[in-house]
């Protein structure tokens, strides 16, 4: 799973404990997901006297931001996707690591009558010193005050058919000797049952994980594990000889990003 999808899920988890609970959340800097952020701020957009709308700053780090979105009256936050409605040249799954690529992820912020929508502006700033070198990133209310959606899915239904999808793309590795791919599917298995799933993750602090039950953490980590769909070398940029075999790998890759990706909505949208 990538940072960008990474750090959503964090925000979403430590954000919900904020709202709910009041407990402050860990400082920003010194939280894994965003380590390789230089700064990141929050911005929305207010009716005023004087014009229709006025973009209005929500926060210079994700603590500012809890403490807006409580303040403004925000229930939840859940996790958005949606396709990419053009999908006749390039599928999601193939687009999936590129920047802009793979559908929309957008953070749902909830109120009682509606939700606002949240997209997450990545940059990359140079810069002559390589310690002011890194990523500024900006979440921006894209769409407000729009109808609720609030996706929810079934945890053991989704997990089942990623259990599928999985050992149907490692059987499929292991026949073509793509041993090291297989063996990461392999691991996505074991990760679905584990008893502390998550345990191995590179972001140890991606959840409060006292907010899930092991179900839901099993998905989310499971897929992160999954998330085999990125640039060049990775498993949704290979090729077979032969239509049927290559049909047949398109097949299974597509059919496996449908189901890492209702993973971890109804993993991290179950709270």
């Amino acid at each position: 799973m990538d940072d960008t999808l990474s750090q959503k899920l964090s925000l979403i988890s430590y954000g919900n404990e904020y709202i709910n609970t009041g407990n402050p959340a860990p400082c920003y800097n010194q939280h894994a997901v965003f380590k390789y952020c230089k700064k990141l701020s929050f911005k929305t957009y207010k009716e005023s006297f004087f014009s229709k709308e006025k973009a209005v700053a929500a926060g210079n780090n994700p603590e500012e931001w809890f403490q807006f979105l409580k303040k403004d009256d925000c229930r939840e936050l859940k996790l958005f996707y949606q396709h990419t409605k053009d999908q006749s040249q390039f599928k999601d799954y193939k687009t999936a690591g590129l920047v802009g690529g793979g559908g929309t992820w957008l953070i749902e912020a909830v109120y009682k009558k509606y939700s606002d929508f949240w997209y997450a502006h990545w940059n990359y700033q140079q810069h002559e010193n390589p310690e002011q070198q890194g990523w500024l990133v900006e979440y921006e209310a894209v769409a407000r005050k729009k109808p609720t959606i609030n996706l929810q899915l079934l945890l053991n239904p989704v997990k089942n058919e990623l259990k599928e999808a999985l050992q149907q793309t490692e059987q499929f590795a292991r026949q073509e000797k793509l041993d090291n791919w297989a063996d990461c599917f392999a691991k996505a298995l074991t990760e679905l049952e584990s008893e502390g799933p998550g345990a191995t993750f590179y972001y140890p602090d991606l959840l409060i994980n006292k907010n899930y039950d092991i179900t839901a953490r099993q998905l989310i980590f499971g897929a992160a594990q999954s998330w085999v769909f990125g640039g060049m070398g990775s498993w949704n940029d290979l090729g077979f000889d032969g239509p049927e075999k290559n049909d047949l790998y398109e097949q299974l890759s597509e059919t496996l990003f449908e189901k890492v990706t209702g993973a971890i909505i109804a993993g991290i949208n179950s709270y």
